[in-house]
């Protein structure tokens, strides 16, 4: 379980609403920040991964707990991070797709992405990314069979 104590807070606006409403939460990377997703913002409310440059969420997945979210947003860093830069110029881009052809394995990262994208919820993150990279490999070998025979 990561210590939640090493993420500094800070605000950032949220955009998943014209109300623009300014949230706290911790920064797990200049690119990166959780935050309960309600009203509330309270203790067992719903948290989500935000891109801290546009306020919307990285992926639509809930989670009931702060460490599950930044466990799957440093595990998402950690995939995908070195092209988190791009944000900075083109805050709307498709990093997963980038990458998706060009970095090794890269097929197998855009499945995992869009699989865990595809989650409503995670209780489990290391189990489930575990799972979740597993299952990415045989949508490769499928996709590699399909169209490169």
């Amino acid at each position: 379980m990561p210590d939640m104590t090493n993420y500094p807070v800070i605000q950032f606006a949220d955009k998943t609403s014209n109300f623009n409403k300014r949230r706290k939460g911790l920064q797990i990377n200049e690119y990166l920040v959780i935050a309960y997703c309600d009203a509330k913002e309270e203790a067992g409310s719903p948290i989500k991964i935000y891109k801290i440059c546009t306020g919307l969420p990285v992926i639509d997945v809930i989670f009931s707990r702060a460490a599950d979210a930044s466990q799957v947003a440093e595990w998402i860093s950690n995939i995908f991070g070195e092209f988190f830069p791009i944000w900075d110029k083109y805050p709307e881009a498709d990093i997963f797709g980038m990458v998706k052809w060009t970095v090794p394995d890269g097929i197998r990262k855009y499945e995992a992405i869009n699989l865990l994208s595809q989650k409503q919820t995670i209780d489990d993150p290391e189990k489930e990314l575990t799972f979740i990279y597993d299952e990415a490999e045989r949508y490769v070998s499928r996709w590699t069979y399909e169209h490169l025979g």
